[in-house]
C-alpha cells in the first residue's frame, strides 16, 4: 500500500540508505568487538522492515521504467541477475572474509548500496506512469480494495496463490541446503558450494530463457508447467543421495522456479491497473 501511495523511486532510495547505515553499524560493532546477539537481531529486524518496503516498490517501478512490450524481458533479466549475484556472492564473500576480515565485508556491503542509490538517482520515472495515490481512503479500505480486485481476477488469483505456496514451501530449500549437505550427504563446504552454484546456474538460465522469449503467447500454461517441473525436481532432489544427481535436480529446480516466477510476475505487472500495482 505504501508503494502505491508514495513516490516509488524516493521510497527505494530511502530504504537503500537505511540498509547502508545498518551494514556500516554492523561493521563498526564487529571491528570494535562490541557486537552482541541482540544487536544482530535488532539490526536484522530493521533490515527486514526496510526490505519489506523496498521489494514491492522495486518490483513495481520496473513497470514504470520499462515499456509494456519489454516488461517480460526486464522482469526475467532482473530474476537472472538476482540469482547470478546469489551464486557469485558467496564466492566473493569468502575471498573478502579471507583478505579483509568480517568487518571489512560489512563495510564493503555498506559501500555497495551507494551504487544502487546512484543508479536509482539516475533513473527518470515518467510522471504519467506513476502518479502516487494520495487519496484520503484509509489503509484498511485500500487493502480490501486490492484483495477484492485479485479475487475478481480468477486466473491471476490462483497463480498468485500458487506463487505464495511456492515461496513458503519451496524457496526455503536454499535456507535448508547447508543442513542437507552436512547431515544427509556428509559434504564439506566445497560440496555445498557446488550445489548452490548448480541452483544459481539453473535460475540464471531460466531468467535468460524467459527474457529471450519476451512477450510470448500462452504464458499461463508456461507458468503452470514450470511449477510442475519445480515440484518434480524438488522431490527428485529430496530422494537423491549422490552429489552429481543432486546438482542436476538443483539446476532444474532453479531453472523452473525462476521461469515460473518471472512469467507470473510479468503477467501481474502487465494486467494490474497502475494505481494498484504495489498491492
Amino acid at each position: 500500500m505504501i508503494a502505491d501511495r508514495l513516490d516509488r523511486r524516493r521510497l527505494l532510495i530511502g530504504t537503500q540508505w537505511v540498509m547502508l547505515i545498518l551494514a556500516a553499524i554492523l561493521g563498526i560493532l564487529t571491528q570494535t568487538h562490541l557486537i552482541r546477539v541482540w544487536h544482530i537481531i535488532l539490526l536484522a529486524f530493521i533490515g527486514g522492515l526496510s526490505q519489506s518496503l523496498a521489494w514491492p516498490a522495486y518490483q513495481t517501478v520496473m513497470a514504470n521504467v520499462a515499456e509494456r512490450q519489454h516488461l517480460s524481458n526486464a522482469i526475467a533479466l532482473n530474476s537472472a541477475q538476482f540469482n547470478l549475484a546469489r551464486t557469485v556472492g558467496p564466492v566473493v564473500g569468502a575471498l573478502g572474509l579471507q583478505y579483509f576480515g568480517m568487518a571489512g565485508c560489512f563495510y564493503a556491503n555498506s559501500a555497495s548500496f551507494l551504487a544502487v542509490i546512484f543508479a536509482l538517482m539516475s533513473i527518470t520515472v515518467p510522471l504519467n506512469r506513476h502518479a502516487p495515490d494520495t487519496g484520503t481512503d484509509g489503509f484498511l479500505k485500500t487493502f480490501r480494495e486490492g484483495i477484492a480486485y485479485m479475487i475478481a481476477q480468477k486466473h491471476m488469483f490462483w497463480l498468485l496463490i500458487v506463487m505464495a505456496l511456492t515461496s513458503i514451501f519451496g524457496v526455503p530449500l536454499m535456507t535448508l541446503l547447508p543442513a542437507f549437505a552436512r547431515q544427509v550427504l556428509h559434504l564439506d563446504p566445497s560440496g555445498l558450494g557446488s550445489m548452490m552454484a548448480s541452483f544459481g546456474a539453473g535460475a540464471v538460465m531460466g531468467g535468460f530463457l524467459v527474457a529471450y522469449l519476451g512477450d510470448f503467447p500462452g504464458k499461463e500454461r508456461f507458468a503452470v508447467r514450470g511449477e510442475y517441473l519445480f515440484v518434480a525436481a524438488m522431490l527428485g532432489f529430496s530422494l537423491s543421495r549422490n552429489l552429481l544427481v543432486c546438482m542436476i535436480f538443483l539446476f532444474i529446480t532453479g531453472f523452473a522456479m525462476v521461469s515460473f516466477a518471472s512469467v507470473v510476475n510479468s503477467l501481474l505487472q502487465s494486467t494490474v491497473p497502475e494505481h494498484m500495482r504495489g498491492r
